[in-house]
């Protein structure tokens, strides 16, 4: 099952905010929590349901965040064109919050027939329901993918002399700001995971202009021994819609002056919607 290995550390800074504890309230009933995406590659397209916390759980406990999770909701996406259902998907054998797959091992609704066709510019509405008959709706509108230009695919960059190099793309009007991400690939911890592990560097998430720079590269493997690393990476530009504008750059701020971002009906959360374009390039480490 492909599942959004490249997108980890985005989740786990949006799985801390969607699970946060309530403040002091003793009649307080946990909500429903819905993180929901929807993109241009499968891999973007995943509904997390949990519930929020009580005063009395910790979420750093592994068994808590699993407890979180709903596993008996209905959840389904609609297009102007068809709706589909999304079915629950977990790995039980993945128990440990330091494993880079615990956040969607915990349990995720997938579109397990690859039946959504999403296309740019269309809007599309999510509907929650749970047993209880609680409801949470949302609705998002596809950005379109950008476009890189530079570099090319299969260029090589030496990575001692990339310090004042960019990636430029061309993006589009319906985006509201760019996850740009420089994925590296190693076999270090290997044996925890089962396979090589690829991984971000680039530590920007709400990137409004089109371009970034390549310095955050350049610093890491000044510092780091390039033997653990294969000689190539991916590049890869996300367009984030509004709503995932939103949840990221603003629910902090939100949360600190006591209002809600309000980007879903009955529960908190978000649904959003990301388009994609990436590239491969060879890295040389002389």
């Amino acid at each position: 099952m492909k599942i959004l290995y490249s997108l980890l550390p985005f989740l786990l800074i949006v799985s801390c905010a969607v699970s946060e504890k309530e403040i002091f309230n003793p009649s307080y009933e946990p909500e429903v929590s819905v993180f929901g995406v929807i993109g241009n590659d499968p891999a973007y397209e995943f509904v997390i349901v949990e519930r929020t916390l009580t005063l009395n759980e910790d979420y750093e406990d592994s068994t808590v965040q699993k407890s979180l999770i709903i596993r008996n909701a209905r959840v389904l996406i609609a297009s102007r064109d068809d709706t589909v259902e999304f079915h629950f998907w977990e790995d039980p054998s993945i128990t440990s919050p330091d494993h880079p797959d615990f956040v969607m091992a915990r349990g995720v609704y997938l579109d397990t027939e690859n039946a959504l066709s999403v296309k740019s510019d269309q809007t599309y509405a999510l509907t929650v329901i749970l047993d209880d008959g609680r409801c949470v709706t949302g609705e998002t509108t596809i950005p379109k993918a950008p476009v890189i230009f530079d570099p090319s695919p299969s260029d090589t960059l030496n990575v001692s002399e990339i310090c004042d190099k960019y990636i430029r793309w061309i993006g589009s009007s319906t985006t509201f700001a760019y996850l740009p991400q420089f994925l590296i690939t190693t076999a270090y911890n290997i044996e925890m995971i089962g396979r090589p592990y690829q991984f971000n560097i680039l530590s920007e998430i709400n990137v409004l202009d089109e371009w970034v720079s390549l310095e955050p590269v350049y610093s890491f493997f000044k510092v780091e021994n390039t033997s653990l690393f294969l000689p190539s990476a991916t590049i890869k530009i996300i367009a984030m819609d509004q709503n995932m504008y939103d949840f990221t750059a603003k629910s902090g701020l939100a949360d600190m002056v006591g209002q809600s971002l309000n980007l879903l009906e009955g529960g908190i959360g978000v649904f959003g919607s990301m388009s994609a374009d990436s590239l491969c390039v060879r890295l040389a480490f002389e």
